[in-house]
């Protein structure tokens, strides 16, 4: 189950960065940039299915790529 809260990667980033007292670079250096990718792919498409206008429309791609 998913949450309805869905919170953008730069606000993670901007938690840490205060939490922790350091600055962007500082918190740069220490993370592997795949995390934060990965992060954003997960936000994005959770921020679809939250889109109903963006899911009737992948329906209708759906359907037309079933045809072929």
């Amino acid at each position: 189950m998913m949450s309805s809260l869905l919170i953008h990667p730069g606000e993670m980033i901007k938690d840490e960065i205060v939490a922790r007292g350091i600055t962007q670079k500082e918190l740069a250096l220490g993370t592997d940039a795949n995390i934060w990718i990965g992060l954003q792919a997960e936000y994005n498409m959770q921020k679809m299915k939250q889109d109903r206008s963006f899911m009737k429309r992948l329906e209708k791609i759906r359907k037309i790529a079933a045809i072929f």
